[in-house]
């Protein structure tokens, strides 16, 4: 019953969009915790933005098949209604990608927020829970008709989806490896024979210092 046009709306608005969304905060904005270690973040970010664009990869597409079912079969009354906690669902899964990126840094936000955005993520788990109960012990012949149209036009969105993350795994270990390199805080190196090289040059500055102080022959 969907067209190409349908398939558009379903890749660009259901993957791509939310797979942009996410990776702008975290990798355009301070919210992405880029200048933090993962130690500092309680291992926060990146894992609760990927967490939420998952989410967010998994409700949208369910909401604009409903939608382009609606608008192609809607006379014979297939499609979905308007799904006000669908929609909610979205919206907190697209608040809580930012959300985590604010408060990952700072302990006291952490400890003030992480219930919000627990909850935030709970909405669209719990909405996709409640959608898979609901069509898979639901009597009503005409809605179990529009859930299995649904859930046929979603697997080729499934398959796309599995293959951006594929793809996408590539281009994220480049950019790692490439950014590591030009990690010269942290990274070790045999010329500073240390835990890295900031701590031998500064052991080294201090030593320079100490023997200053005492009237020594400084030694390099």
């Amino acid at each position: 019953m969907l067209r190409p046009v349908d398939y558009s709306w379903l890749l660009g608005a259901g993957l791509l969009l939310p797979y942009a969304y996410a990776m702008g905060v975290n990798r355009c904005t301070p919210l992405g915790g880029r200048d933090w270690g993962l130690k500092g973040l309680n291992g926060l970010l990146p894992m609760a933005q990927f967490l939420g664009m998952a989410l967010l990869m998994l409700v949208v597409p369910v909401l604009v098949a409903r939608w382009r079912l609606g608008l192609r079969a809607g006379c014979f009354g297939l499609g979905g209604g308007r799904s006000w906690l669908g929609w909610i669902a979205v919206l907190g899964a697209a608040v809580g990608i930012p959300l985590s990126g604010w408060i990952a840094p700072i302990e006291s936000h952490r400890d003030a927020w992480q219930p919000m955005l627990l909850g935030l993520a709970a909405l669209p788990a719990g909405w996709l829970l409640a959608v898979s109960l609901r069509a898979l012990f639901g009597s009503d012949r005409l809605r179990l008709l529009t859930r299995g149209v649904i859930a046929r036009s979603l697997v080729p969105v499934s398959a796309v989806a599995m293959l951006l993350g594929a793809v996408a795994a590539p281009c994220h270990k480049a950019a790692e490896r490439y950014w590591f390199q030009r990690d010269t805080l942290l990274r070790r190196d045999p010329a500073f024979p240390a835990m890295s090289p900031f701590e031998s040059k500064v052991t080294r500055q201090m030593r320079v210092e100490i023997r200053e102080l005492l009237g020594l022959a400084p030694v390099f």
